[in-house]
C-alpha cells in the first residue's frame, strides 16, 4: 500500500476556492429563482449545475473543500 500525497499545491487551493465560490453563487441564483417563483425547469437546471460543480473538483480536494468557504483560502 502506498501513502497518499497530502501536500496541497497552489492549483488544489485555487480549484477549491473556485468550487466554493461557484457553490455560493449558484445558491444565490437558486434562491433568487425560488423567490421570484421561477418554473421548475429553471430551478432543476441550477440544481444540476450545483451537482456538476461539486463533482468537478479533484477528489483529493474533497476534505479541504468541505472546510473552506469563499474568501477564506
Amino acid at each position: 500500500m502506498t501513502a497518499k500525497n497530502t501536500t496541497l499545491t497552489l492549483e488544489h487551493i485555487e480549484d477549491a476556492e473556485l468550487v466554493a465560490w461557484m457553490r455560493e453563487q449558484l445558491a444565490r441564483i437558486k434562491g433568487f429563482l425560488i423567490d421570484h417563483e421561477a418554473n421548475e425547469e429553471m430551478i432543476s437546471a441550477i440544481d444540476q449545475a450545483i451537482e456538476d460543480n461539486e463533482n468537478w473538483s479533484d477528489p483529493e480536494n474533497h476534505d479541504f473543500l468541505n472546510n473552506t468557504s469563499s474568501g477564506s483560502c
